[in-house]
């Protein structure tokens, strides 16, 4: 069935949506290869939406229609169609929230916006930055699709004074659905009010008894509904248009690569849960719904076949949480989501349409906390290095295990520095090194960690540091002398080698320390039974906690020990107005409070020389080379 729109269609056989017919003219039928006419769905089965929706399509596919005649754009109709399908998306979803927002909030909120358009009486369109926000937004689809445009076509410019018009009208139509209590004669308003701007023949129905069309006069606009320049260029700002430009600037900062990466995935994550809606649209109702969306999605979903390749929306329609074997992400998990998402409002506020930060108190309060242990007794530290387990595990294991150096160095470089593991795992030879004592005539050992650039592996595999406090160095302890550390070291810097662990290799998830970790976690703590304990995590980073609670219950003074674990200080004197430790210093005054009752590291002591001169199979292809 067609209705009065030509362009407006809809045949309830086969759809509930309406659809957009295009005419195409027949001076462009030729370039098109003989076509007529194309339909694109609108997504949408509501008769008012669907009529501005394809109203602005066709003012949109004229444009084209006439770009294309001046050869300006190279289109075929599927370009078209994609042009179309992103604005028909950005139109719904507006379309959507100013109905929400009107029947759901307070009209209040929209009552300061236009308070504070009154002390705007006129708008320059020659403004700079509305000028390239109009620009950017006539350009956008055809960029992201690979269409030739130009800026400085005739057609061009007056494209962009009426898209400011447009914009004008479907500001004032805004205007009209908040304050109308019916609004059912608002569409006819703006399709009048469009043949009066744009000089069209569209149809309008004329008003009944129950409908009253609402016409606003062209010579002067109503103060009330004028808008800031803030205000029109805040329309139609997505979150997923405001992710990159903070993804840009948080990567410019003193962020690892990960933790970018983290924050981009949440930020994705919020979008395929809630949806990609304006930035300034995300009230406190919004986050709500999230959080309840975030824990009725299951835990480890990638890893369960029956959600494999579904999307978010999918997954919640199959209803999960109502199954028996159901388990939720935890509260922590979701606190961590709401705390980034919180960082990423912030910096909405201050370069953005986002006035304030819905997330700022989301957070849920008081959770119980279910761990209660995070280091190593010493009985327990006991354990994990008996010398007949330990040995016959790492070092000596009886099979393939190409990274049995690192799996035997690296938990004792970690119970004696309290390094994290990556820290560790990604060490150079160059990093160990010999320095003289800033008081005494001698020297010593220290581990200088450190994000230093190298040349022997890629960019993104070089050494990363949590933050600018990590960086530090440290003495050598002890224990590390007796267990061979110094004399495996130089033994490899002979051998022309270049990393601390050469047959640890980087991974994508992990990075240096993933080969490690996996041995730690799934194949050495289980077989002591030291995994999966009541209300402890047991992992790799249980020796940092481990490390640092010796430190303090043996008296060490808090600011040594920060340095030593390599955490910021909170006193400005210490940081901003003073230099680091010496190393020297550390190693009078922290060295001696580190130790465990019942672990003697001389049973661990192995002969590097012999091991070397005689390797397992899993170590001869290096050998060889």
């Amino acid at each position: 069935m067609i209705l009065k729109h030509d362009f407006l269609i809809k045949d309830a056989r086969f759809t509930t949506s309406y659809h957009f017919r295009s005419i195409i003219p027949k001076d462009l039928i030729d370039y098109f290869n003989g076509r007529t006419s194309f339909t694109i769905s609108l997504r949408t089965g509501i008769y008012r939406d669907a009529r501005s929706i394809s109203f602005l399509l066709y003012y949109i596919t004229q444009s084209i229609f006439e770009q294309i005649r001046m050869g300006e754009l190279d289109l075929d109709i599927d370009g078209i169609k994609e042009i179309l399908k992103v604005e028909i998306g950005r139109s719904v979803k507006h379309s959507q929230y100013i109905k929400f927002d009107s029947q759901y909030s307070d009209i209040k909120k929209y009552e300061s916006l236009l308070k504070n358009a009154i002390e705007k009486k006129n708008f320059d369109k020659e403004d700079q930055s509305l000028i390239e926000k109009v620009d950017a937004r006539i350009e956008q689809h055809m960029k992201n699709l690979g269409y030739k445009s130009t800026k400085k076509s005739l057609q061009f410019k007056q494209l962009r004074a009426q898209f400011i018009e447009l914009w004008y009208l479907r500001h004032e139509l805004k205007q009209e659905l908040l304050e109308s209590k019916e609004g059912s004669g608002i569409d006819e308003m703006f399709f009048q009010k469009c043949n009066e701007k744009f000089n069209m023949d569209l149809p309008v129905s004329p008003p009944s008894s129950t409908v009253q069309t609402v016409k606003i006069s062209t010579a002067e606009k109503p103060k009330e509904i004028i808008e800031t320049r803030e205000q029109i260029e805040s329309y139609g700002e997505l979150i997923s248009e405001v992710k990159p430009k903070f993804i840009q600037f948080w990567s410019r900062r003193d962020n690892r690569p990960k933790t970018v990466l983290i924050y981009k995935t949440t930020i994705k994550h919020f979008i395929d849960i809630i949806g990609d809606i304006p930035i300034d649209a995300i009230t406190s109702k919004t986050v709500f719904e999230y959080k309840e969306k975030f824990l009725q999605i299951p835990n480890r979903r990638e890893q369960n076949p029956k959600y494999a390749g579904k999307t978010i929306a999918e997954i919640l329609e199959m209803n999960p949480s109502e199954l028996e074997e159901f388990e939720s992400r935890g509260m922590h998990t979701l606190n961590q989501s709401l705390r980034r998402l919180s960082t990423f409002a912030n910096w909405c506020c201050g370069n953005t349409a986002m006035t304030q930060n819905p997330f700022a108190n989301a957070t849920e309060k008081n959770l119980k906390k279910t761990v209660t242990e995070k280091n190593w007794t010493d009985a327990e530290v006991s354990r994990l290095f008996e010398p007949k387990v330990f040995l016959s595990s790492s070092i000596f294991f009886n099979g393939n295990q190409p990274n049995r150096h690192c799996n035997f160095l690296v938990p004792l470089i970690m119970l004696f520095t309290g390094a994290r593991v990556n820290e560790v795992c990604q060490l150079h030879i160059s990093d160990i090194e010999r320095v003289r004592h800033k008081e005494k005539n001698d020297y010593f050992w220290i581990i200088d960690f450190n994000s230093n650039e190298c040349d022997c592996c890629p960019p993104e595999h070089r050494k990363s540091i949590k933050n600018k406090s990590s960086h530090r160095r440290i003495p050598l302890h002890p224990s590390l002398l007796e267990v061979g550390l110094i004399r495996y070291r130089n033994i490899l810097e002979k051998k022309g080698e270049t990393r601390l662990f050469p047959k640890n290799n980087f991974q994508t998830k992990g990075g240096w320390s993933s080969s490690f970790s996996h041995w730690w976690n799934v194949t050495y703590l289980p077989k002591l039974g030291l995994k999966n304990l009541k209300n402890r995590k047991t992992d790799t980073h249980t020796f940092r906690h481990t490390c640092l609670n010796k430190m303090k219950q043996n008296g060490a003074e808090e600011g040594l020990a920060m340095e030593y674990a390599g955490h910021h200080h909170s006193n400005m004197t210490f940081t901003t107005y003073s230099d680091r430790y010496d190393p020297s210093i550390l190693k009078d005054r922290i060295l001696d409070k580190i130790h465990f009752k019942g672990l003697d590291v001389r049973k661990l002591n192995v002969n590097w020389s012999q091991i070397f001169k005689n390797p397992t199979k899993d170590q001869l292809g290096r050998e060889v080379e």
